[in-house]
């Protein structure tokens, strides 16, 4: 169980005749928690601010905030080891009612005093803030994450290097082959015409692989019909400056009819490819 502090602080800060005081000793992290009344002269006070925090500056210049909890008119702070990292009496010590970045209301302060302790794990004393140790805490956690995402790309690369390389050889033996069917054609007719079917068999699937890619253009002007293939990109340009960025999707209708209980094609009715371009602006 934690130890707990009970003060009063007052809104208005009027100067009283005593300044409340808490003290604590560095090493008592997590154990030693404020609980503050808050009053509007005298009286019990609720702020509608959304936020509460503890400020703290230190004797010896450096300072700290420290996220406070507010129920009513009462407010509770568990000290961190931050929070006592400098021994003596703080300069400043009050908490800070706000509402988004914008501090809205302050308590009067009370007196915080730091006794030494004999380890403090030779830490030099420095600013502290819990909710930026927070935010550093979550950048730390997205650049591991995105390290090991790195790293995965990285061996899907390779992998996929290692495919093309195998393919390439392939092509290879497959040219070689080519060149001697060609020359097996010339002595016997049959075989000619057995290796010109595999030439042309091949030469289908070339075709269809290039058709595969996906060809990127930087131009003004619309890539013509036959170079839309699913996930073709078109840098749409005018002049010097980027106009757009746009991506072939297969998907989206575009100029394609589709038939339905109410769609009767005419004489001059001629339908078009589906997919369209998905634009994305600059």
């Amino acid at each position: 169980m934690p130890i707990t502090h009970d003060i009063t602080l007052d809104v208005h800060k009027r100067m009283p005749v005593g300044q409340q005081r808490v003290v604590v000793r560095q090493g008592e992290a997590g154990t030693q928690q404020i609980e503050a009344a808050i009053t509007k002269d005298g009286e019990p006070y609720a702020s509608t601010c959304t936020g509460v925090r503890l400020e703290v500056l230190h004797a010896d210049g450096t300072w700290a905030r420290v996220t406070a909890a507010k129920s009513g008119s009462t407010v509770t702070c568990t000290l961190p080891s931050a929070a006592l990292s400098s021994n003596g009496i703080c300069k400043l010590a009050y908490f800070a009612f706000f509402t988004g970045t914008g501090v809205v209301e302050t308590t009067e302060g009370f007196e915080l005093r730091v006794l030494p302790a004999i380890d403090v794990s030779g830490e030099m004393a420095k600013p502290y803030d819990d909710q930026v140790e927070a935010l550093l805490a979550k950048l730390r956690e997205q650049l591991a994450e995105a390290k090991a995402q790195e790293a995965e790309r990285a061996k899907a690369q390779k992998a996929n290097d290692a495919a093309q390389q195998k393919n390439d050889a392939a092509q290879k033996d497959n040219d070689s082959a080519a060149a001697l069917a060609t020359q097996a054609a010339r002595d016997a007719a049959s075989a000619a015409s057995a290796q010109a079917a595999a030439a042309k068999s091949a030469a289908q699937q070339a075709t269809a692989a290039a058709r595969l890619a996906k060809p990127y253009h930087i131009q003004d002007a619309e890539p013509p019909r036959p170079e839309r293939v699913q996930g073709a990109m078109w840098v749409q340009t005018e002049g010097s400056r980027v106009k757009s960025i746009n991506k072939w999707d297969e998907a989206l209708p575009g100029l394609g009819l589709y038939p339905g209980a109410d769609t009767y094609p005419g004489a001059d009715t001629y339908p078009g490819q589906a997919g369209d371009w998905r634009k994305y602006t600059v």
